[in-house]
């Protein structure tokens, strides 16, 4: 199969490898690594990969995940990157219970088996206030629902959640905004902010003109990784919330809440969160990664209420580790500089190819 240009691949989000191994081999060309296509099927469904050769070793590059590669081509997939810890993060609750051992802030919250609907909204009633309900190993914001406050809430969201296998995590809703902080072993190497759905009006247009013209701009090449605002039930529920409908025209410059979850598959925005971001968080973000000695590449999510503000008690909780992040929204984010961490993990791989690494 022929190797896409980097720079085309990035320009549409249904390419062969799509836009994070895109961007990876943007960065590896410019490492001066050789790139090609490998077709496999991790699981059973034949899929194309990123495969790159540094220094006598080869590495398979797919949608954040990224393993060492088997010579056998009819066995091409070997270890994540990340060794063990690459499934034990996948589990939340397991990482909130080595991150609080370690000395982390994390959510106050009880994991439940799927059966148990009635004892987790006895514990969401407890915990008195909003709560997130969401699956325990879930992905890109599937199935979580953040601030429901009554029991028939509570109840519609656990068996939504429920969905996804593995139980279903109650947690406290905090207030603050959301950090994703990625690490490339043994420093944070980018930091960015994601900011849930919304709008600005301009005191002409409803707000369903206000959400089309959003998402003619999510669906620009640079922005590939950017999903569009979803006309669904955490839409109305956001827009309820501000006693306003679809039909509604904001007054010019009032920020509209088009959604809930944080998560840019979902129509949140991905902005550079280096500017106004104390760099106390970079060391938490560390700290958290160092709890898991076999990470080697991941990002930390974490949300914070005041982050121009030093981290201390109370002002900023781990919500998860991811061990196989994307990287083409540092490389584009919605608004502020790039950050190539592509270029920070081909150093790595490029070190971790040596013979005395």
């Amino acid at each position: 199969m022929k190797l896409p240009d980097p720079d085309a691949a990035l320009a549409n989000r249904h390419d062969d490898i799509g836009p994070d191994a895109a961007a990876l081999c943007l960065a590896a060309r410019r490492g001066g690594v050789e790139t090609d296509i490998v077709v496999g099927a991790r699981r059973g469904v034949p899929e194309a990969w990123l495969r790159l050769h540094v220094d006598g070793r080869r590495f398979l590059y797919r949608q954040g995940v990224l393993l060492h590669a088997h010579d056998d081509p009819d066995r091409p997939f070997g270890r994540h990157v990340n060794g063990a810890d690459a499934a034990r993060t996948t589990d939340k609750e397991r990482t909130k219970a080595i991150l609080a051992a370690a000395g982390i802030s994390v959510p106050e919250g009880r994991l439940f088996a799927e059966d148990a609907e009635a004892d987790a909204v006895a514990y969401a009633a407890a915990l008195g206030g909003p709560v997130c309900i969401k699956p325990n190993r879930g992905w890109a914001g599937q199935y979580v629902s953040i601030g429901r406050a009554a029991p028939p809430e509570w109840g519609a969201a656990f068996r939504k959640a429920r969905r996804i296998a593995g139980g279903v995590l109650v947690e406290r809703a905090l207030p603050g905004e959301v950090l994703r902080l990625f690490y490339v072993a043994p420093d944070c190497v980018a930091v960015k902010l994601h900011r849930a759905p919304g709008a600005a009006g301009d005191g002409r247009s409803t707000v369903a003109a206000l959400i089309e013209r959003r998402n003619e701009r999510r669906a620009l090449p640079g922005l590939a990784t950017h999903g569009p605002i979803r006309r669904d039930a955490e839409l109305h529920r956001a827009l309820a919330a501000q006693a306003l409908t679809l039909e509604s025209v904001p007054e010019s410059g009032a920020w509209v809440r088009l959604g809930i979850v944080s998560n840019l598959t979902r129509g949140a925005d991905s902005l550079d969160g280096r500017i106004g971001t104390d760099p106390s968080y970079v060391a938490v973000a560390v700290q958290a990664c160092r709890a898991f000695p076999r990470l080697r590449v991941g990002a930390v999510d974490m949300i914070v209420t005041e982050r121009d503000r030093p981290a201390a008690d109370g002002n900023h909780w781990v919500l998860e580790i991811n061990s196989s992040p994307g990287i083409a929204d540092f490389l584009y984010p919605w608004s502020g500089a790039p950050q190539d961490v592509g270029a920070r993990i081909i150093a790595f791989l490029q070190g971790a190819a040596r013979p005395d690494k």
